[in-house]
Formats: C-alpha cells, structure tokens, sequence
C-alpha cells in the first residue's frame, strides 16, 4: 500500500509543482520544464547502462520510448497553456481520461474485449469530458514570461481553448498508446527493456529541451533548476513506485487507485493550497472522471 501511496504523491507531483511555479511568477516555467527532462534523462542514464550491455539494447522498446518523449516534450507547451485556462484540477482530468485511446486501440487493433463495466466508464469519461473548460477562478495573474497574446473576444479564447484541450488530450492519449504497446510487443519482466524505453522518452524530450535552453539565451536562476530536478526526480519515481506497485498487486488494483487517487490528490491541493476556485460544473466533472477511471480498468 506504500508504493502506491508514493506513486499517488510523485505522479502528481509533475502537475502541481508547475501550478506552483505559476502562482509564484518568478521563475521561467518553460526553463523549468527543460530541466526537468534533462535531469530525468542523467539520471535515468546509468540506470541503463549498468543495467545493459551496448550489444543488448533493442531497438523496440527505444523506438517506442521515443514517440512517448515526443509526446511529452509537446505536451509539456500545452499543459503549462492548460493549467491556466481551465485550471490543474480539469488538466489533470484530461491527462487521465486520454487512456481512453490505447482501451479504443486494443479493442480495434488487438481484438481487446471491453467489460460492461469498461463501456460504462468509457461513457462516463465522454461526459466527464464535455464538461471540461471552466476557467478557474484564481488570482493567478503571472504566465512565465512567454510572448503569447490573449485572444481579444471571448468566442476567439474558446475556440483556441478547446482546439488546445483537443490536441492536449490526443497528446495525452499518443503517450499512454505508446506504453500501451510497450506492454504488448514487450517482455514486461525484463526490467532492463522498460528502463530502455524510459530513457530513450527522455533523452528524446531532453534533447530538444537543451536547445531550447540555448536558443532561448535566458539566464538560468537557481530556483528554476531546483524545481525542474523536483519534477525530473518525481517522474522517475513515480515509475519505479508503480512497477513496484505491480509486484504486490494485480494492474487492475494498482491503475484504477492510483488514477483516481491522483485525480482527488490534485483537485484537493489546487483547491486548499493553490487558490483554484473551482465552479459546480467542475466538481461534477472531477467526480464522473474518477469513477469513469475506476471503471475504465475493472477487470472481472
């Protein structure tokens, strides 16, 4: 029960840590986010290779690890743009209800056969997501220092948010269909396999994260680099807690609690700590996720 509890904490660490750099408004989010990746990609790094040998790497497990830090290098661009628009709290709902593509790509693809309990929770998650776009009612005033220009009117800020919400969920969802895969072309119990696949997703974010660093020729403070080797530590061990998380329980205990347990772990410090003010039609919407996300993964 540990390791799931510590999963819950350093999974959601990655969302909340960036609303705080927010609300704080002295650091660069963007810098901070480029850190992030680069530390995960160092650390990772020996991991690996005292793990495996060079003539033992696969090709599989990189390929599909790299597609996963495409993902999150360009999503990474969205959810900073998302955490302000509609809150961290429905950001967070978008990120988690993105499963429903890998649960749409194996019953399409890999002749997956959905439970009645699956295909409530895949209607429940259709609902959960037409309520999301409620701007949270926050002081939130500062955005880093990112050049981007608010839309004048309010049908122009709608349309780009939810082209954004759209985008971000296919991102989202393109991530967990690439981990998804992992589990299907991989051998799971080869710890070395998985740990090639995590660090290729971040070396591949890593990479064009430095040259951002140097193209945007901004000075580094030292707080940005203590918030983005925060969120690159927390990333790495978020998953070694829930692989740990699957030695004691079957992954329909551990995905189902971890998800929903993140989703009230984020809804609660955005709301008592971070200042979201969150509407009625959100906490309806937070409250249909987690249970469209527990049902999602029952498996009887």
């Amino acid at each position: 029960m540990l390791y799931l509890l510590l999963n819950i904490i350093f999974g959601s660490a990655f969302i909340l840590v960036l609303k705080w750099v927010q609300v704080r408004g002295r650091e660069e989010i963007v810098t901070v986010g480029c850190i992030n990746y680069i530390t995960a990609a160092i650390a990772m790094a020996p991991v690996v290779f005292l793990q495996t040998s060079p003539s033992e790497l696969e090709m599989t497990p990189a390929l599909l690890g790299s597609v996963n830090g495409i993902c999150y290098f360009v999503a990474f661009f969205f959810v900073i743009y998302m955490i302000r628009w509609i809150g961290v709290a429905s950001s967070n709902v978008i990120s988690a209800l993105s499963m429903l593509m890998p649960i749409g790509f194996g019953i399409l693809v890999w002749d997956e056969s959905p439970t009645a309990f699956q295909l409530v929770g895949v209607v429940l998650a259709m609902i959960s997501l037409s309520l999301i776009g409620d701007k949270p009612k926050d002081k939130l005033k500062s955005f880093d220092k990112i050049d981007l220009d608010e839309p004048e009117t309010h049908a122009v800020s709608n349309t780009i948010r939810v082209a954004a919400m759209i985008i971000f969920f296919i991102l989202c969802g393109l991530s967990r269909l690439a981990q998804e895969a992992f589990r299907y072309l991989c051998d799971r119990d080869q710890t070395q396999l998985l740990s090639q696949y995590t660090l290729a997703a971040f070396v591949v974010a890593a990479i064009p994260s430095i040259v951002v660093l140097i193209v945007r020729r901004k000075k580094i403070v030292f707080l940005e680099i203590v918030f983005g080797v925060v969120l690159g530590l927390s990333n790495l061990l978020q998953v070694h807690f829930v692989l740990e998380s699957l030695k004691v329980f079957e992954g329909y205990i551990v995905f189902p609690v971890t998800s929903a347990g993140g989703m009230v772990l984020i809804t609660l410090v955005a709301t008592q700590l971070l200042g979201e003010k969150l509407s009625v039609k959100t906490y309806i919407c937070i409250s249909i996720a987690t249970l469209a996300l527990v049902l999602l993964k029952l498996q009887f």
